[in-house]
């Protein structure tokens, strides 16, 4: 389903153009760092009834879709104060926080960090841009391909070196695997494809491999874990559930869609559609009555937000609860 959407909306692109709203939208580098500048006042904004009014008339945002908040102490900031911290002898990976962490969930990408150092696998953070899938929602072609070209090089040498990409966003990963070798058909983007791992995918290989830090000292109660429809596309299990499993979770998985899908979603005039789309994920949520809920996918948890009033966290950020470590 999201390689279909995808095509419809390269075709789509291609016969009317992408609006200048739509462009304006899929910014999410130049709207993450100036928000950073200043995230007081653009959490303010957004959180404003009549700037969301104006925002909803101007680039055509849904008033009542919650926007995410920014932070001034994004991943690059942090990463650039800490830097790694063990020596790998369980693997080596580099992250790529994708821009959604990097600017508005800074706390994942380091839950994500000090998990795998718990089990001795040494980290680097390279992120200079975003991975391409807004521009893929809206049928930029020719701007996800200069992403793609660009991350490829970035990310190569780590590749080359032993390290696995590990991505914490479904949409991001699978845009990686899936389109990278496609749109730039070069032995780089294979390699680099090749090496992209779903976050919780890798921690579950680790886990297989018995390299795994399990010591958790504190049990997880009732976690709703919504399965995001691009992790599901890439055919390799719920991985988070099953490690929410092993550090003491009672797990329900609510594989059903969030009904955003990009920006379709968030746009006023689909905004309604995609209510009742997502009506069966966030009813199941419900009737689970969790202790917590969990998503790999951030719009997902911008949607649970806005209909239930809940903050949906990355699993991650509950195994690093489970770890007993102190929150990020």
């Amino acid at each position: 389903m999201p390689a279909l959407m995808r095509r419809h909306q390269i075709h789509r692109a291609k016969r009317d153009g992408v609006p200048l709203t739509r462009r304006l939208t899929t910014q999410t580098d130049l709207i993450g760092k100036l928000a950073s500048l200043a995230p007081a006042v653009m959490n303010f904004a957004n959180r404003n009834r009549p700037s969301r009014i104006l925002m909803e008339k101007t680039v055509g945002i849904h008033r009542d879709w919650v926007q995410p908040r920014y932070y001034g102490k994004t991943v690059e900031r942090w990463w650039k104060g800490r830097g790694p911290r063990v020596e790998g002898a369980n693997g080596r990976v580099v992250l790529f926080t994708t821009c959604s962490v990097n600017y508005s969930d800074p706390s994942t990408a380091r839950a994500l960090v000090e998990v795998l150092e718990r089990s001795d696998v040494r980290v680097d953070v390279e992120y200079q841009r975003c991975c391409g899938m807004p521009q893929s929602d809206t049928g930029q072609l020719d701007r996800v391909r200069q992403s793609a070209e660009r991350n490829v090089a970035d990310l190569l040498p780590y590749v080359e070196a032993g390290a696995s990409i590990v991505v914490p966003g479904p949409a991001c990963s699978l845009l990686m695997k899936n389109e990278y070798p496609k749109l730039l058909k070069t032995e780089s983007a294979e390699k680099v494809a090749g090496a992209v791992q779903d976050a919780m995918e890798y921690l579950y290989q680790l886990a297989r491999a018995k390299q795994m830090n399990r010591d958790f000292e504190k049990t997880l109660g009732r976690v709703a874990y919504h399965a995001p429809c691009h992790l599901r596309a890439q055919n390799i299990g719920f991985r988070a559930r099953d490690l929410l499993k092993l550090a003491g979770a009672e797990v329900e998985v609510v594989d059903a869609c969030s009904g955003v899908d990009g920006t379709w979603g968030m746009q006023a005039r689909h905004h309604q559609a995609s209510l009742g789309v997502a009506e069966a994920m966030l009813r199941r949520i419900r009737e689970f009555e969790p202790d917590d809920v969990s998503t790999d996918c951030p719009l997902a948890a911008l949607r649970i937000k806005e209909s239930l009033g809940i903050e949906a966290v990355h699993p991650i950020v509950l195994l690093h609860r489970a770890y007993g470590m102190a929150a990020s």
